[in-house]
């Protein structure tokens, strides 16, 4: 098995999970940042846009809660969306199509047959920045909450409810620069590795 170390990052939106995930995987060797939900954009994008290569433009958080408008620069890909948001699409795609009409783990076996795939290719870890649900943490070897003042979990979806906490292993706190983050989450990761062995 080609298993690489799996990290996984839960917090709320707009708590800095998808900034320093990306950052520590720029800083680390053989390490990817990816996502739990990367399949979903791509999903989504193919739906708004014609094109599966076109996830990024739904995550841009500047825009992710600005409801599509009947015309103009954010005119409505299709009339369906009009008052639509990019984040709700993706909720109903990802929790109400996905998670509750195929099975609750196929975002889970997506993920971990990927990350197996950069294992054989010979990644060593993979950081997932967006652990939104119980079933996906447990996935993971090491589960990181990422905390921010001022940012809290909002109860509009349970994709944005906070993971149970026994199965937090650390808290990272976002209070300095992303590079103070990622240093924090790499002497985490070492830290967890370290007695992972011992035991």
């Amino acid at each position: 098995m080609n298993r690489p170390f799996i990290v996984g990052l839960c917090g709320p939106a707009g708590c800095g999970k998808s900034s320093i995930a990306r950052a520590y995987a720029e800083a680390a060797q053989r390490c990817i940042a990816t996502a739990f939900a990367a399949p979903l954009y791509a999903l989504a994008a193919q739906l708004v846009y014609g094109d599966a290569t076109a996830g990024e433009r739904l995550r841009d958080e500047l825009t992710k809660e600005r409801p599509w408008e009947a015309s103009g620069p954010w005119g409505a890909p299709i009339p369906s969306l009009i008052g639509w948001t990019p984040r709700r699409l993706l909720q109903v795609l990802g929790t109400e199509c996905v998670r509750q009409r195929i099975g609750n783990n196929a975002w889970v076996e997506l993920a971990l047959a990927s990350a197996e795939r950069h294992g054989a290719a010979g990644v060593k870890a993979v950081v997932f920045e967006d652990v939104r649900f119980d079933h996906e943490a447990a996935a993971c070897d090491l589960v990181v909450e990422v905390n921010r003042p001022g940012v809290d979990y909002a109860a509009d979806h349970p994709s944005a409810y906070r993971i149970s906490e026994d199965l937090i292993h650390r808290l990272l706190p976002n209070i300095d620069t992303v590079a103070g983050a990622v240093n924090y989450l790499a002497s985490m990761i070492a830290e967890h590795r370290t007695e992972e062995c011992a035991s």
